[in-house]
């Protein structure tokens, strides 16, 4: 793909503002009852959208979008946009409507569903993502001016949130549920005392690269991320990894959101 038909699947409104970047939502998606707001959008089988699931590049980024949303789980900032975007073509092709239950995200399948939890509230919603974004550094998912509202986070502008994959049939939440709350729901999923498994994302001969790319993916979300020693690795390199994870489901998730975001491949290790 060259470079110009991969710009061509980004939001013209990321175009014109990428550090602001773009989401939409089709009015016709399928709703739940709610109050306080529009109701929550409620998973339904949907083909892919014909446009905006093709790896493409920003800023000198190659992303490569996920074929499949099972099991996605992430932890980081979400952000929202609002009024000067509204009514602009998303990634999808489908007009953004602020008023709707939408949102952007990086790598899941155009359209797809999640529930997005606020984690310093509890407080949760759930979504439907048809754009591409955000591009901002940090940024995990960029959410409609109506789905920041119910989540809290419209004055504050930013909130550290779960992003979780749903599939039709997957147990909803009630509009604005508490499904958790304090550090309990701010902690990534880790492995027992016992171990776990870990993405290894790079291995380097100078320690200083080894700590700038664990800055990197800390800053991304990833809170949990540790450089083994050159004096405990028989090569002599410093091995940066992310986790543990408790299971490999979950830990196979992270690598295939580092791998999109870094652009290179990881692999799995035990602890």
């Amino acid at each position: 793909m060259t470079r110009r038909r991969a710009w061509l699947q980004i939001a013209p409104a990321a175009l014109l503002a990428i550090a602001l970047t773009g989401c939409g939502a089709a009015r016709d998606a399928g709703v739940a009852r709610g109050v306080d707001g529009p109701p929550d959008a409620v998973p339904r089988h949907e083909p892919l959208s014909a446009t905006g699931n093709d790896p493409y590049i920003v800023n000198g980024v190659r992303y490569r979008p996920l074929s499949s949303s099972a099991g996605f789980v992430q932890h980081g900032i979400a952000s929202w946009y609002g009024g000067d975007f509204h009514g602009r073509r998303t990634s999808s092709g489908e007009r953004y409507d602020m008023h709707a239950m939408s949102a952007a995200h990086q790598l899941l399948p155009l359209p797809s569903y999640v529930r997005v939890t606020n984690l310093e509230s509890g407080r949760s919603v759930v979504v439907r993502v048809n754009d591409r974004g955000p591009f901002v550094h940090g940024r995990v998912i960029d959410l409609s001016h109506a789905a920041a509202r119910k989540l809290g986070i419209w004055h504050p502008g930013t909130a550290r949130v779960e992003v979780r994959a749903l599939a039709p049939g997957d147990p909803v939440p009630a509009d604005n549920a508490v499904v958790a709350s304090g550090e309990d729901a701010a902690t990534l999923p880790v492995a027992s005392a016992g171990g776990g498994i870990l993405v290894q994302i790079g291995a380097y001969a100078r320690r200083d690269n080894a700590h700038a790319l664990r800055e990197r993916v800390r800053h991304a979300g990833y809170r949990v991320a540790k450089i083994t020693p050159a004096e405990q690795d028989a090569t002599g390199l410093y091995r940066v990894r992310v986790g543990p994870y408790a299971d490999t489901a979950e830990a196979q998730t992270a690598k295939q959101q580092l791998e999109a975001m870094l652009g290179w491949r990881a692999k799995l290790v035990d602890e």
